[in-house]
């Protein structure tokens, strides 16, 4: 008896220990990966290729509300200017990408969606990986959010 609750208990931990979806964390979350989307976010640092850059003034004050319906929005000031625009946001199929998309110049939504590939997903932690490749070099771009 004594082994068979040790067995499963080791079966339950190999289980839980396999469940994270994202490749920085984390393994298991009571909260919903929509819950965990839904906030308010700052940008923390950006790094590409690996090196960590230096963030101008827009991306600093830039602030990004994503509400559990999928709507949002984006602030951001620059030279005494403060922009605000709309945003819509969902994840891909498989939940390891965040999808955005904004209005353009007229209002209308762009028919296209930003994808970023999410590495962590927590309340307070956020790292999206974006990748590009412009004339065979391949740029990746690592931006670490923190809840606002």
């Amino acid at each position: 008896m004594k082994n068979l609750i040790i067995a499963s208990f080791l079966g339950i931990a190999l289980l839980f220990s396999a469940c994270g979806k994202y490749e920085e964390g984390p393994k298991i979350s009571l909260a919903s990966k929509k819950a965990r989307v839904a906030g308010e976010w700052k940008v923390d640092k950006v790094t590409l290729n690996g090196t960590e850059q230096t963030l101008d003034e827009a991306t600093k004050s830039t602030v990004m509300t994503l509400e559990k319906d999928g709507t949002g929005k984006m602030k951001m000031s620059f030279g005494g200017v403060s922009i605000e625009s709309e945003l819509e946001w969902k994840f891909n199929d498989d939940k390891t990408k965040l999808m955005l998309r904004g209005k353009d110049a007229q209002g209308n939504w762009e028919t296209t969606w930003d994808e970023s590939t999410i590495l962590q997903l927590k309340s307070k932690n956020m790292m999206l990986k974006d990748e590009e490749t412009v004339g065979g070099t391949t740029y990746t771009t690592i931006t670490y959010l923190i809840a606002n």
